[in-house]
């Protein structure tokens, strides 16, 4: 039987096919609809800024390995960089999601895309770092 992998970049595309079928069931079924905070939540601070950092990072993560570009593993402030964002942004969504923090649900097409995307960069450069 054959070992059959998976590489990143589909993993990563399978996520961005996921997001868009969230943010297009969620705009045309739920959009106009006082449903659930857990549902506008996850619509305005997952699924927009997960399409963004996922498809940065699959983009990376293909011109990486096309230009066979070397990142060293000594290369550990990616990952740091990585964890230090993931957590700032969890204590963002907690305090939005308990009150503290009132900002509205972030557009499709807003500035903070830039960051996510600059995020999604950062993360994929740990998928390539040297062996």
């Amino acid at each position: 039987m054959k070992n059959y992998k998976i590489s990143s970049e589909t993993l990563l595309a399978l996520g961005v096919i996921c997001c868009l079928l969230f943010m297009r069931y969620y705009e045309t079924a739920l959009y106009y609809r006082n449903i659930n905070l857990i549902l506008d939540t996850l619509y305005g601070y997952i699924a927009i800024p997960l399409f963004y950092f996922l498809i940065s990072a699959c983009l990376t993560t293909i011109f990486i390995k096309l230009s066979k570009i070397r990142i060293s593993k000594k290369m550990k402030i990616f990952k740091l960089t990585d964890i230090f964002l993931l957590i700032i942004y969890m204590i963002v969504i907690v305090l939005r999601l308990s009150g503290y923090m009132t900002i509205g649900i972030i557009p499709f097409s807003s500035i903070y895309r830039f960051v996510f995307i600059a995020w999604g960069c950062i993360f994929a450069s740990d998928f390539c770092l040297e062996k």
